[in-house]
């Protein structure tokens, strides 16, 4: 389907429509898809319940047990083996930053309060107040120092759209 630059309105109309009606099909093909992965995902989930309700229990057996018996199974230095088909083991989780306090800001006061050699450790972050300057290009003279620093409110330019249009009342709408 083609459409000249210069054709009249009657013209764009069949173009349009039939944008309309793609646009339709690829909401409607999208909700089908949306429908089949609910439905595939619940059915997955249903049949997960059983295997890692007893996964999990079985766990809790091992764990005590490899505590207490990993030292046959284990050679050297190493820390974990292949038994039965699994891994099985123990790792040194990450190691993690241990604040002093119970809250972060209990170890920023902490560091802020050491003093110069402290300063490395904390993050000082500034941003422009976008929602702030805008405010202050309304305000007598902070406006016209704004103008001065390069503030100013900008008109978005225009963008291109054509989608289908929706209809109030209708289960589409």
């Amino acid at each position: 389907m083609k459409l000249r630059v210069n054709a009249a309105v009657e013209a764009a109309v069949p173009v349009l429509e039939r944008i309309a009606v793609l646009d339709r099909d690829v909401a409607r093909i999208e909700e089908n898809r949306a429908e089949a992965i609910a439905q595939i995902n619940a059915t997955a989930d249903a049949l997960l319940v059983d295997p890692l309700a007893e996964r999990a229990a079985l766990v809790t057996v091992v764990e005590p047990w490899w505590a207490r018996n990993k030292g046959e199974v284990l050679t050297g230095k190493r820390k974990s083996a292949l038994l039965g088909g699994c891994d099985i083991g123990t790792k040194v989780a990450a190691r993690r930053l241990a604040l002093p306090g119970d809250v972060a800001d209990d170890g920023l006061a902490k560091l802020q309060a050491a003093g110069a050699w402290a300063k490395p450790y904390i993050r000082v972050t500034y941003a422009v107040d976008k929602a702030a300057v805008r405010g202050g290009l309304d305000h007598k003279t902070h406006g016209d120092r704004l103008r001065v620093m390069g503030f100013d409110l900008a008109s978005g330019a225009d963008v291109f759209f054509v989608g289908r249009a929706k209809q109030d009342g209708t289960i589409a709408g």
